[in-house]
């Protein structure tokens, strides 16, 4: 079984963005498509699925029938986190946040639609509110100077290549996280098989602490060949208790 980590893929080198191919919304008429839309065409999608709830898809809809497919995660109530480059320069898009493990399979009956937008002012993070609360049991975050060099962590998203089964379907992989320096923006993961697909920008970081999962940040950039879309080196946003936006827009940490 084929597990796709979190992580969204742009461009040759470091790369940032989740915007990929785009299309336009279903809700735009016939013969109209978007990500997720044309991943349920697509057969062998069973058997990925990840367990985490909290994990969601986010996709954003243009006045020009453009979209973007990126993920979050859900830390309150009405909020769910992921990353700032998912909406920079999209003021006047539609987003909305898909619930389910299948976002192409659950698309319409799972959709919520997003009342405000914060971003973070230096670092690839952004919350946005929900207009009505999920009854999904939110994730409470932890400061990425908590996880030490070499400690496993698992990230959750929806990216695979373009046009693949996977696409929109919710999936987990393991990886090892780099040594953090306390404050700093971002935290780097290696993986091993597993790899971060184009799709998956703002999906969590989780750590597990005794029987519950922590998310310290969110996927940001990737590093990878040309001409491919997955890479196995990312980087996280991450999550500090030293960070005031973090602790003003999210609350204090739960650990």
């Amino acid at each position: 079984m084929r597990r796709v980590f979190a992580a969204a893929l742009a461009a040759w080198g470091v790369a940032s963005g989740c915007t990929g191919r785009g299309g336009t919304s279903a809700a735009d008429g016939a013969g109209s498509v978007h990500y997720c839309r044309d991943a349920a065409l697509a057969p062998g999608r069973a058997g990925l699925a990840s367990e985490v709830e909290a994990a969601v898809a986010v996709m954003g809809f243009g006045p020009d029938g453009d979209s973007f497919l990126c993920s979050g995660v859900v830390v309150g109530p009405t909020k769910v986190l992921t990353a700032r480059h998912c909406l920079d320069d999209r003021e006047d898009w539609e987003v909305l946040v898909f619930f389910g493990a299948d976002a192409a399979g659950d698309l319409d009956p799972e959709s919520v639609g997003v009342a405000e937008r914060a971003l973070h002012p230096t670092r690839d993070l952004a919350v946005v509110t929900l207009e009505e609360p999920t009854d999904v049991t939110p994730v409470a975050w932890t400061g990425a100077e908590s996880i030490g060099a070499g400690a496993s962590v698992l990230g959750v998203g929806y990216g695979a290549p373009v046009g693949e089964a996977t696409r929109c379907l919710r999936a987990e992989a393991s990886g090892t996280s780099a040594a953090y320096a306390r404050g700093a923006p971002t935290l780097d993961v290696r993986l091993g098989d597993d790899l971060l697909c184009e799709g998956d920008s703002g999906g969590p970081l989780l750590v597990e602490r005794g029987d519950e999962l922590f998310v310290a940040g969110v996927l940001a950039t990737s590093l990878r060949p040309e001409g491919e879309e997955c890479s196995a080196q990312v980087t996280f946003a991450a999550l500090s208790a030293d960070d005031a936006w973090t602790v003003a827009t999210i609350g204090p940490p739960g650990d």
